[in-house]
């Protein structure tokens, strides 16, 4: 008996001591996780605030020029183009989609189906022309920005601004020039107005919006019933709308508001993961690093990007100090914030998803790179609807002198001694000089203005729709028929 007593003991005791290292592996591992977390957590320097959060967040727009309640209501009245689908059963959804495309450079093109979804969306079209003219456009008081999300439906606005631009299409068709450019104004308006006080994605939906009314602007142009007045009334307007810029600050202290609420109480756009995550300190290091990243992209966001410092070589954008500036306590070595801003947070979620999916996610939402690689968009998207905007006017301008002296000028200088504007604008791209020109041979070739795009080097315009190398435009000459 004593023996099978000896046996039946010898697997009990194998059970608890494999009990004991389960027990202790479940102590020591968050144990050791937290301790690795608070080592990192103290190498990120603890800066002040990168601004004044609490007068950012107190800017408030009245009802009455609150573009963004105009809009809203467009969106909710839109009868949208999967509706007019239903009626129309014949026909397959990406043949409307291939007419509407077509249809906005050329009302002819458009299909029955295409022609009966703008007809029948005039109340949308009105709600625009209404947000269009306000003087500013606030989506979400900016002092609740840190707990709730926008409530925007960025499908609807845009599908607002194609059912605009084929409006605009339309116009231009029948001969309305003056009233066809309304509509592309208003797309150039309603582009700038979406992207005040927004966060990154509705400051890149609302670009989006903005370039139909480039592209809009710039095929209405070459129509030959648009006027000498007509092209005068729109080169006061793209000036005017230039003038609306609003800080590229703006968007980047917004997010940098959400991620403040995020690290002090693990509160994201409504989200929050479970508490115990706050334990592992990776919320307070991105609160942290956060401040490091804001800090040193206010020191240049707002600059012309030609004035700005060098970006440094790194993963999330930011900047070289200024070595003129005074010294900001707030401000450290860019290579010093990119190391603060690494964490354990992405190898550690990838250890957990197999077996505990939940943590692992929450864990990796509060890795600081998921954040802060992508502030730098703030201005980058901003600077490349300047580059387009500023390329229209200069087409407006070059088609008005076409007019008046039967071809293009020689030289972009020619505008400014010519009266029709009163500098050539800085390409936003570039290293201080105009956009580029070229004026292709004979009275009647297009010109050409471009700019050199994100890679900074002049490609010559020669694929003006490559986005990655020039960005422009091909200018007529007066109902020249496009290519």
């Amino acid at each position: 008996m004593s023996g099978e007593t000896q046996q039946t003991a010898e697997p009990k005791r194998k059970v608890l001591t494999l009990r004991r290292v389960l027990l202790i592996g479940l102590i020591l591992i968050p144990a050791s996780l937290i301790g690795i977390r608070l080592v990192e957590l103290s190498s990120v320097p603890d800066v002040g605030e990168p601004f004044d959060v609490e007068a950012f967040t107190s800017y408030t727009v009245p009802d009455a020029n609150n573009a963004f309640l105009r809009f809203k209501k467009a969106g909710e009245l839109l009868v949208s183009s999967s509706k007019v689908l239903e009626r129309h059963g014949s026909v397959h959804p990406q043949t409307f989609v291939d007419s509407e495309t077509a249809g906005a450079e050329g009302w002819e093109q458009a299909i029955p189906a295409v022609r009966e979804w703008v007809r029948i969306n005039r109340p949308t079209l009105s709600e625009i022309q209404a947000g269009a003219d306000c003087a500013d456009c606030l989506v979400i008081p900016l002092s609740k920005v840190a707990t709730r999300s926008p409530s925007v439906d960025w499908g609807s606005s845009r599908e607002c601004a194609r059912l605009e631009a084929l409006e605009g299409a339309r116009l231009t068709a029948e001969g309305h020039s003056t009233e066809a450019w309304t509509c592309y104004r208003n797309l150039l308006r309603m582009g700038r107005l979406l992207s005040m006080h927004t966060d990154l994605i509705g400051s890149m939906s609302a670009s989006g919006i903005g370039e139909l009314g480039v592209s809009g602007g710039a095929f209405w142009l070459a129509q030959k019933q648009v006027s000498a007045a007509d092209l005068r009334r729109a080169i006061r307007d793209v000036m005017a709308i230039e003038e609306m810029k609003t800080p590229n600050s703006d968007t980047i202290k917004l997010e940098y508001a959400r991620l403040r609420e995020f690290a002090a109480n693990g509160v994201y756009c409504g989200w929050a993961p479970r508490s115990w995550v706050r334990y592992t300190g990776y919320p307070a290091q991105l609160g942290r690093s956060a401040r490091l990243v804001v800090a040193n992209l206010l020191t240049q966001a707002d600059k012309p990007r030609y004035l700005r410092t060098p970006v440094h070589p790194g993963q999330l954008e930011i900047f070289e100090l200024d070595r003129t500036s005074p010294p900001d306590p707030n401000l450290r070595p860019p290579e010093e914030v990119e190391r603060s801003a690494r964490s354990t947070a992405a190898s550690v979620a990838k250890a957990l998803e197999h077996f505990a999916p939940e943590a692992a996610f929450e864990i990796d939402a509060n890795n600081p790179h998921t954040y802060l690689r992508t502030l730098f968009a703030a201005y980058l998207t901003q600077d490349r609807f300047q580059t387009q905007r500023a390329g229209l006017l200069l087409a407006l301008a070059l088609q008005f002198y076409h007019r008046e002296h039967g071809a293009f000028p020689d030289r972009l200088e020619e505008l400014v001694k010519s009266g029709y504007l009163k500098e050539i604008p800085i390409d936003p791209f570039g290293k201080g000089e105009p956009f580029r020109y070229r004026r292709e041979s004979g009275p009647h070739g297009p010109a050409v203005v471009w700019s050199v795009w994100l890679d900074s080097v002049d490609q010559g315009g020669v694929d003006l729709y490559d986005r990655e190398t020039d960005w422009g435009i091909r200018v007529r000459a007066p109902g020249t028929p496009a290519k």
